[in-house]
């Protein structure tokens, strides 16, 4: 293999990364932003968990009823 097709080849790696890692940030920045519009419509609306208008989120708590089931 050529020097010059190593290097073709690693600059065309090099665009697919960039070119993936910018659709890969780009979902999770859609995601985000259509996640603060269901809330803000969910505030609107009435119809919000107690927890969801300080921005903190909280788990559930964990019990031992599952031992019922073995």
């Amino acid at each position: 293999m050529s020097q010059s097709a190593r290097a073709f080849g690693m600059v065309i790696g090099g665009l697919v990364g960039l070119v993936f890692a910018a659709m890969l940030c780009g979902t999770i920045a859609f995601m985000a932003l259509v996640e603060q519009h269901l809330r803000a419509i969910a505030e609107n609306s009435g119809r919000t968990p107690s927890n969801a208008s300080s921005g903190a989120r909280k788990e559930p708590q964990m019990t031992d009823d599952w031992k019922d089931y073995r």
